[in-house]
Parts: structure tokens; sequence; C-alpha cells
């Protein structure tokens, strides 16, 4: 039996690496332990007294409600701003488990500890994730049979990615037989992503209906915000209340400009591009369909225009991630009131539009 009141893990896929330290901050435990249920819960109920630490990670869900279960104190940290760990020009994973015990042993703070999700969040989570994979394997594939087709001297016929297969496969018996035989078996690959997508888009719905119907309806409201951009910010935002302010989102999803002060230099950054980096995808991409001007006109698109300007290529890509800000911000604010998108704008007898 030993006396660690805190204890550092720094998680491995097959093995993990403890480190405890006492009320004095000495090292009185350093181990490695399996990763498996029965060694981990071990590890929880021998030392119930001591507070855990670990970073976010692949593992850090079970595992820190597994500690969580057993009756100890548990913290997560974001690795991604834990720079005394993965800077450290001497890291290995013991090292790294000991720095996690120190830095929980002093100010917590100082360990940036994360709310994780709760389980319904996840579950949605995880379902816009896999969406994700199977869109992202059909746009290689269609990519894919329309570049070899080209190099072939052959155009295809235009469609959007969720009847590309259909027309090809009308077309696909006129090709020349070297081509039949490069695109036949994709053609069939794009049918059955197709077919799978469908099936994530009504596991999606019906998981949304079930659990978050009034969310996901009221960012629907918003001209442009479509039912899988509303269940991931749903999901992937979580409790909105854990915000101060609804402009917080904006830097959750690294949609804000970085910043590099010293002194009197001040110098402008990109945007920082922290957060998770699949809903600030799906952001930037209802931002341009708000600024085509497909469906009603809002004040939102009419913040795109004018932040654009028309000022060429440049300031149009600026002026979408400007408009993804101001549109996560929108919906965080929309989440907290619970009132419906109010921005949209109706013409008048001369054609200008009125709020």
């Amino acid at each position: 039996m030993n006396n660690c009141t805190i204890i550092g893990i720094d998680l491995g896929d097959k093995k993990h690496a403890v480190v405890g330290l006492d009320d004095k901050a000495n090292v009185v435990l350093k181990r490695w332990i399996p990763n498996t249920k029965a060694d981990l819960e071990a590890l929880f109920r021998r030392n119930r007294r001591a507070v855990f630490g670990m970073e976010t990670g692949t593992h850090c869900r079970w595992i820190s409600a597994l500690c969580g279960q057993c009756g100890c104190e548990v913290y997560v940290g974001n690795a991604h701003h834990l720079r005394s760990i993965f800077g450290n020009s001497h890291k290995n994973d013991m090292r790294d488990a000991e720095e996690i015990a120190r830095l929980l042993h002093g100010d917590k703070r100082h360990f940036h500890p994360v709310q994780l999700r709760d389980a319904e969040h996840q579950n949605l989570v995880q379902l816009v994730k896999m969406r994700e994979v199977v869109v992202s394997q059909r746009t290689k594939s269609a990519n894919a049979i329309r570049g070899m087709a080209k190099a072939n001297g052959i155009r295809l016929p235009d469609s959007d990615a969720d009847s590309l297969h259909k027309k090809l496969a009308a077309v696909v018996d006129t090709l020349p037989e070297s081509l039949q035989t490069l695109l036949g078996p994709q053609v069939g690959l794009l049918e059955k992503l197709c077919a799978a997508i469908e099936e994530y888009d009504r596991a999606i719905r019906d998981y949304r209906n079930a659990h978050f119907r009034k969310e996901c309806d009221l960012l629907e409201t918003i001209p442009g915000v479509g039912p899988v951009n509303a269940a991931a910010f749903v999901a992937f935002t979580g409790d909105v209340t854990r915000f101060r302010h609804a402009r917080d989102v904006g830097p959750y999803y690294g949609l804000t400009a970085g910043r590099d002060q010293s002194s009197s230099k001040d110098e402008p950054k990109k945007i920082t591009k922290e957060g998770n980096g699949f809903v600030r995808h799906l952001l930037v991409n209802a931002a341009n369909l708000i600024m085509q001007g497909r469906g009603r006109n809002t004040e939102l698109r009419q913040f795109g225009l004018r932040v654009w300007g028309n000022r060429g290529k440049v300031a149009k890509r600026k002026a979408k991630v400007a408009l993804a800000r101001k549109l996560a911000v929108t919906m965080a604010a929309m989440l907290r009131s619970g009132a419906p998108y109010n921005g949209i704008m109706e013409e008048n007898e001369n054609g200008q539009s009125n709020a």
C-alpha cells in the first residue's frame, strides 16, 4: 500500500505508464499496467483517495469513466495545451506520466482540464464521424473516376455526388473495354458508398429525433444549415452553457486569428485552427452556401458579402471564414436562448432587402 495523493497516467494502446506522488511531490509509485479493465480497476480501487490525471486521447473517455465509477477524482487535460509534455526534448512515457502528476499537484488550471461529452452527445459524434469517413471515400472514388476518364480523353456527364453512380452505370457500357475494366468496380463501389451514406443519414436522423430534435430543428431555421451541419454542431459542441459567452465558440473551433504580442510587436496571424477540424470544415462549407445565395437572403449572407466587398478570391476566402465564425456564434446563441433564427431579410417592391 502506498501513500499516493496524485497519480498521473500516460495512456498507451497496450499498456500505461503510471507515476504517483505523495503530498510532498515525492515519487512513491512508478509502474506499468496493461490496458485492461481489470488491471485499471484494481489500480483505481487501491488508490481511491488519490486524484488521477490523464491526457485527452483514444482511451481517455472509457478509462476516466471507469475511474469515476471506482469513486476516484479524475481530471482529463487538453493534450494540445500541455506543452511541457509534448514539447519535452527528452520525452518518454514514464516522464510524461510524472509531468501529468506534477501539473496536477500544483494549480490544476495549468493542467487545462476539459469536460468530456456525455454519452448521448458522444453517440451522435460517432455517427457523424463514421458518415464523414464514407463521404470522404466516395469523394476520392468519384475524383479518381473522373480523372482516369479525362486522362483517356473522355469527359463523363456532370452530376452531383449522390447520383454520379447512376449516371455512370448508364454510360459505362459505352466506354472502351479498357476503361470498363478500370471503372466498372469503382462504379459498383460508389453505389455501395452512397447506400452506406443513406443508412448513416437515417441513423443520424433517428438519433437526433430521439435525443436532440429541439436543438437541431432550431439550428435548421438558419437557411443554409442542413441536418448534418446541425447534428454535428450539437454533437461536438455539447452543453453550450459551459461557454461563458456564445462568442467563445469561435475560438473553440479555431475560427479566430491567433496573436503573437511581445512589447511593441503585435503581428497579425492566421486563424488558430484549434478544436475539431471536421466541424470547422462544415461551418466553412455552410458559409459558402450562404454567400452563394442558395435559399433565402439573410443577415448572415449580407455580413459575408460586406466582408468580401467583391475584392477577389483571397478576400472571399477570408470572408467565408469570418462568416463561419459568425455562424458558429449565432448557432451557439440560439441554443442558449432557445429562439429560432430571425435574420431572414425580405425584399420590398423596389428589390431592396429589409430585415
